[in-house]
């Protein structure tokens, strides 16, 4: 195992901020079909698995972006050893305005698709991309992006 060159680490006022909203949004869908049910029994059931819905994932985002990201010379893992990505199968980095990345995050291209995963708030991956970012820090997720690009041009040269 390499050195750890930096760490990205969900902020807890971000965790806060996105956990909270969608237990107020769950609560709040809850709450309008225990007192004020709209017409139909299909709006009813739809309303209350989507509310349903809303905690489970208030409560899936609160776990992942428990986690960090540590970026070492072999890849991208999680604080627990698993692998995000292989140094050798990333293809390019891209922090640009237009890349479909999350909020303060970056989007990393692979040569070689790998299976989804998806850790709400911290990353997701799907095929030959990968999110990273969310409820992170911005000056972390650009210093990983950076570090990451140069890691990139060492190894093409």
């Amino acid at each position: 195992m390499s050195e750890v060159l930096t760490t990205l680490t969900p902020s807890r006022p971000r965790r806060l901020l996105g956990a909270g909203l969608l237990v107020l949004l769950g609560l709040a869908l809850l709450l309008l079909v225990a007192t004020r049910p709209p017409d139909g029994l299909m709006r009813q059931i739809f309303l209350a698995l989507f509310g349903v819905a809303c905690l489970l994932q208030a409560r899936r985002g609160w776990r992942a972006t428990a986690n960090s990201l540590v970026l070492r010379r072999d890849g991208i893992f999680d604080l627990a050893g698993d692998e995000i990505c292989a140094l050798t199968n990333i293809q390019s980095v891209d922090r640009s305005m237009f890349a479909m990345k999350p909020s303060n995050g970056f989007l990393v291209r692979l040569h070689n698709p790998m299976p989804r995963r998806w850790a709400p708030g911290l990353f997701w991956r799907f095929g030959r991309r990968i999110g990273v970012g969310g409820s992170t820090p911005a000056a972390q997720g650009k210093q990983m992006a950076d570090i990451l690009a140069v890691l990139l041009s060492e190894k093409a040269d």
